[in-house]
């Protein structure tokens, strides 16, 4: 049941994630793939707007709108479940603890604030509340290092072919890929059914780390932001809720794609790339020649703007989305009782 409704959650957030972020990612890609064509994203959107209007730049989102909602529904679905079998588990096998809010900064500088003259009973008492806070805490970082680990390893699967057929439809222009179909149909022709999984190995290194990055500071924002002080009211309490979730989710995405970057866009040429398949090593060599350390940052600025909105649209709609499914699964429960 957990996994049916965090996977149903994922996929609505996946679809506001695509209606969002498609035309950023279409100026991604292009600049990833063009070499160095464009000098500015402006100057990409610009070009891509002047051949094809406002739809160049959702060309080949039919796809991500299909892709994109599954991919998250197995990303959140294997996450929120991973999760929380590993805490039930910490609770079988722990006493219980004591739920304590995140500790802040003046809490943490207590000792050396203390050492400087303040009464030792203070001190121990302050210390120990801290060492507590922090005992309590430590576990969900693991839990949530592994559990979306594991959802980007999962992940990738389905995503590996999906962006593929997307990178090559976006890149291409009166040319075989012009649809995902055709590109589909001229992946098999050439290269049969492993060519879909052609760019597994940079995915994965990019979806696994990147994934426990991306949920790991999403719920240490969340947690510390929504203090459960400010809750004095029920519209209070979903302000606080509702801009948690969106400072948290943007900034999970906006750190998420400034680290991988550069794994993406040795994605993107190994994808993108027809015939016989280089290395990524090779690639890499390619890319540093080129333009040095800076051309792995193509793309960057459209996926940086892309990032925050995108990532807070799918991560608010995704706790919106669990909220409601829950309620209505509770409430079938009453009637059936």
């Amino acid at each position: 049941e957990t996994f049916a409704v965090e996977s149903a959650a994922g996929a609505l957030g996946g679809v506001a994630c695509v209606v969002v972020g498609h035309p950023f990612d279409t100026c991604k890609v292009n600049m990833q793939a063009a070499r160095g064509a464009f000098r500015t994203s402006w100057e990409c959107a610009a070009a891509l707007l002047k051949r094809g209007g406002v739809r160049a730049l959702y060309k080949g989102a039919a796809g991500p709108l299909v892709g994109i909602p599954l991919e998250t529904g197995v990303n959140y679905g294997v996450y929120e479940t991973t999760k929380r079998k590993l805490e039930a588990q910490a609770r079988a096998t722990a006493k219980p603890a004591t739920a304590l809010p995140c500790p802040t900064w003046h809490q943490l500088q207590a000792p050396a604030a203390s050492a400087a003259g303040a009464p030792r009973g203070k001190e121990s008492s302050e210390t120990a509340r801290v060492q507590q806070a922090q005992k309590h805490t430590s576990p969900r970082v693991w839990h949530t290092i592994v559990a979306g680990s594991l959802a980007g390893f999962a992940l990738a699967i389905p995503l590996t072919p999906a962006e593929l057929l997307k990178c090559r439809v976006q890149t291409s222009y009166g040319h075989a890929n012009s649809t995902l179909l055709q590109a589909a149909r001229h992946v098999l022709a050439a290269d049969g059914l492993s060519g879909f999984y052609r760019g597994l190995t940079p995915t994965l290194l990019r979806e696994v780390p990147g994934n426990a990055l991306y949920f790991y500071v999403y719920e240490s924002c969340h947690r510390c932001l929504k203090n459960p002080r400010y809750e004095t009211s029920l519209a209070s309490s979903w302000m606080l809720e509702s801009v948690a979730t969106v400072v948290g989710g943007g900034l999970a995405g906006s750190l998420f794609w400034a680290l991988v970057l550069p794994l993406d866009c040795l994605k993107t040429r190994v994808q993108v790339e027809e015939g016989i398949g280089r290395g990524i090593w090779q690639h890499a060599r390619e890319i540093y020649w080129a333009g040095g350390l800076r051309a792995f940052y193509a793309g960057l600025w459209p996926t940086m703007i892309r990032a925050f909105p995108t990532s807070a649209a799918q991560f608010a709609t995704w706790e919106g989305a669990r909220h409601v499914l829950r309620n209505m699964l509770s409430q079938d429960a009453d009637q059936i009782v």
